[in-house]
């Protein structure tokens, strides 16, 4: 999968609920050889607004062609994770 492919690709949880979409991923440091995380910028209607978390990139699994990635996590566990600082 590309990263074009990626950025901006919507984020689903196990049922199927939209939870934000990609916004950036984060290689590994200091040889870029794998994605380690991806910056989801969680759906302004959740609670507690809309901000930016990092998701370790193993917990997402993309869906058929043109369909949103799944994240392996509930909704909850998602908003739990600290907002980070997009630069």
């Amino acid at each position: 999968m590309r990263a074009t492919e990626l950025i901006g690709a919507p984020v689903v949880d196990p049922q199927g609920r939209q939870l934000g979409e990609v916004s950036d991923l984060l290689l590994d440091d200091p040889v870029p050889t794998a994605v380690c995380y991806a910056l989801v910028d969680i759906a302004p209607a959740a609670p507690p607004g809309p901000r930016t978390v990092a998701v370790p990139f193993s917990l997402l699994r993309p869906g058929r062609a043109g369909q949103p990635l799944v994240l392996g996590v509930s909704r909850d566990a998602l908003h739990r994770l600290r907002a980070v600082q997009a630069r």
